[in-house]
């Protein structure tokens, strides 16, 4: 397994933050308190197994990761949206449990 990924710590409220400017969303962040089981602290992924065996390095910033995710999603929504049709049965199962 190899960590895909920038190795610059990133919190899931900047992540948030970053998603909301790029897409232009108003609607304010639903902060809520840490739940009691989620003891993880800070983290991030080390790139340094991707580094040394794949040649893995991070050429883009997570911003512009975001835009290029984004654009995408924009360009291709057709065709996820075919695969949500596709798969909306399972989609049914997954939301009944």
């Amino acid at each position: 397994a190899y960590n895909i990924a920038s190795g610059v710590e990133t919190t899931i409220r900047e992540l948030a933050e970053a998603i909301t400017k790029t897409t232009g969303n108003t609607a304010p962040l639903d902060i809520r308190p840490a739940r009691e089981w989620d003891k993880s602290g800070r983290r991030f992924g080390s790139t340094e197994k991707s580094f040394r065996e794949l040649g893995f390095q991070a050429k883009i910033s997570i911003d512009e990761g975001i835009e290029r995710t984004v654009q995408w999603t924009k360009d291709n929504a057709g065709v996820i949206g075919e695969c949500i049709d596709k798969h909306e049965d399972k989609m049914r199962e997954v939301s009944a449990l």
